[in-house]
């Protein structure tokens, strides 16, 4: 008994991972039209100016004018393509802290170049607050001093950074959760059909269980790319930490679908809509539609989580009936031998 529902919690977890693992890459789609990273991380950098300088000196036409001189810096200026738009989806969504840092110092000692003095400014007060609070006075080498001030601009860089990561996570979460919905209704994946086929499948459910195990063994020797690329198809939370997608991302997150809808195809369940469906369900009492929407609105909402979670979920499932089915065998061979 406590293997067959186990199986029919596995089979339930396998699906959500599926479906959760397609809102990740539709996800990701979306995000390489939009660029919504480029343009946290670009309000991040606009963050850490603004916090270098007076409420009195701060400007919307004047913070503008800075931000566009940090992206217009060399070291910047190389991790994107064309002229620097604050509207523009070319921005980089990704700038290493170490360059962050080193593009501060020298707009900050760009005293000979053709920057002006008040362009200067907001990166001068930078590094002076890093020299502030690395006690730079107090080394005496010159190259100490160098890397303790280009730390504490690191420091200062990353701390901001976890603010525009906790901004994409609830941006990120907003159009899973969105996704999540639209994929139950269109696949018409219905929480409390599958669980009453499962738990009166005991066969199916096995073998989805089993299913879920191999699935499992791919993934994670995979490292859970799932043979379509070198990157993980759920989407990064952090754009700070993360190298841009590279050009075949597009090809990538397209395949990820197709191998997980062939996979969803593949276990038996009740998924998707078939001949008839909408018009039998159109004579339903109020109750069974409600029964529908309610089955069609946890797994949305169980979509919305995320596929690393269902992933780790299914991994200790899978491990746990591992476990239990050896005992279950050796129980049901014990009374031949006493006869």
């Amino acid at each position: 008994m406590i293997l067959q529902l186990l199986n029919v919690l596995i089979g339930l977890t396998l699906i959500y991972l599926i479906f959760s693992t397609v809102a990740s890459a539709l996800f990701e789609l979306i995000e390489t039209v939009l660029k919504r990273r480029s343009q946290l991380l670009r309000r991040g950098v606009e963050q850490i100016l603004l916090a270098a300088e007076k409420a009195a000196e701060r400007s919307e036409t004047l913070v503008e004018t800075r931000v566009k001189t940090f992206y217009d810096q060399a070291l910047i200026f190389g991790l994107y393509g064309g002229d620097y738009d604050p509207t523009g989806r070319q921005l980089p969504s990704y700038i290493p802290p170490e360059r962050f840092a080193r593009a501060v110092l020298m707009l900050a000692d760009a005293k000979d170049s053709a920057l002006a003095a008040d362009e200067r400014k907001p990166f001068e007060q930078l590094k002076a607050l890093a020299e502030l609070l690395v006690g730079a006075d107090a080394i005496a080498d010159a190259q100490a001093r160098a890397k303790a001030v280009e730390a504490a601009l690191i420091q200062q860089y990353n701390d901001t950074m976890d603010r525009v990561s906790g901004w994409f996570r609830r941006y990120s979460r907003q159009w899973l959760i969105e996704i999540g919905f639209f994929l139950a209704a269109f696949a018409n994946a219905d929480t409390i059909q599958m669980i009453r086929v499962l738990a009166m499948d005991p066969v199916l459910a096995e073998q989805i269980a089993d299913s879920a195990a191999e699935v499992v063994k791919q993934r994670s020797a995979a490292g859970a790319s799932e043979q379509c690329g070198p990157a993980e198809a759920a989407p990064d939370p952090q754009p700070a930490d993360t190298a841009p997608a590279a050009d075949d991302s597009g090809d990538r997150q397209l395949c990820v679908i197709r191998e997980n809808r062939a996979l969803a195809e593949s276990l038996g369940l009740p998924i998707g809509w078939v001949r008839g469906d909408v018009d039998r369900l159109a004579e339903q009492n109020a109750f069974e539609w409600f029964k529908k929407l309610f089955g069609l609105f946890l797994t949305g909402v169980a979509i919305s989580f995320g596929a690393p979670f269902w992933f780790d979920l299914l991994n200790k499932l899978v491990s746990l009936r591992s476990t239990l089915k050896p005992k279950d065998k050796d129980a049901g061979a014990a009374p031949k031998s006493v006869t």
